[in-house]
């Protein structure tokens, strides 16, 4: 796994004390992440396959480009890997209050794309495909269209959480992998319009969510001391009890 590069400004420790800190174990990292990913993902379906499931009262935000982007569902593979690409980043950050930035830069994209779904609904209605072929590409698109309703288009999580973790990647890894890490985020962003999961304005919302919110905490903003406690003591613990 790529190794994160030390923070520079943004997370600047603020005393003595706070060097002191015993780093988040593999093992807590794994669960908080894990954690965070299944709460964030249960409300997702919430919404998507119950209050936002009705296409009749979805706004319409397609254009003639979106018709000509053609279904391309070998890109399934790349579209796949939006779970594993965030979830390295996470898994690759050891320093706990940085950890705790990424924690809460994921949680206010999700809370602000859930808070658009509910107000401004999109649907994928008339951008799917009614019937796929055959092969292992166009099975898991079914899978993936069976698992993910038709609602919940704008912004697209997919491209926001990738983007986010892109940008983030691109400054914190060395150079070649930050670039690739980047590239991978973008690639997974563009393969959203080739399976027919995204209209074009839902990747570019998106795009403007992930890199919005990534570059504030980038620029110095910190989100960490807003997560809830027993998160946030489980990704920074207290110095005098031991790290499991």
């Amino acid at each position: 796994m790529w190794q994160a590069e030390a923070p520079h400004d943004v997370h600047r420790p603020e005393s003595d004390e706070s060097l002191a800190r015993p780093e988040p174990s593999l093992k807590q990292r794994l669960v908080v992440g894990l954690t965070l990913m299944i709460v964030l993902i249960a409300i997702y379906l919430l919404i998507n396959h119950g209050i936002t499931a009705d296409s009749s009262r979805a706004f319409d935000v397609s254009t003639a480009w979106d018709y000509a982007i053609p279904l391309t569902p070998a890109w399934v593979w790349i579209y796949a890997l939006n779970v594993p690409m965030p979830m390295a980043l996470i898994l690759g950050t050891r320093e706990g209050r940085e950890y705790a930035e990424l924690a809460a830069g994921f949680t206010l994209i999700c809370l602000i794309a859930f808070a658009i779904f509910l107000v401004f609904p999109v649907t994928t209605a008339g951008l799917r495909p009614e019937s796929l072929g055959t092969g292992w590409s166009n099975w898991g698109l079914s899978v993936y269209y069976t698992v993910d309703g038709r609602g919940n288009c704008l912004p697209s999580l997919h491209v926001s959480l990738c983007c986010y973790s892109g940008l983030w990647g691109l400054c914190r890894f060395r150079r070649l992998p930050g670039v690739a890490y980047f590239i991978l985020g973008i690639a997974i962003s563009i393969s959203t319009m080739f399976v027919k999961q995204h209209w074009i304005a839902d990747v570019v919302v998106g795009g403007v969510l992930g890199f919005g919110v990534a570059a504030v905490q980038l620029r110095g903003l910190r989100l960490g001391p807003y997560l809830p406690g027993p998160m946030r003591r489980a990704i920074i613990p207290d110095p005098e009890r031991p790290a499991s």
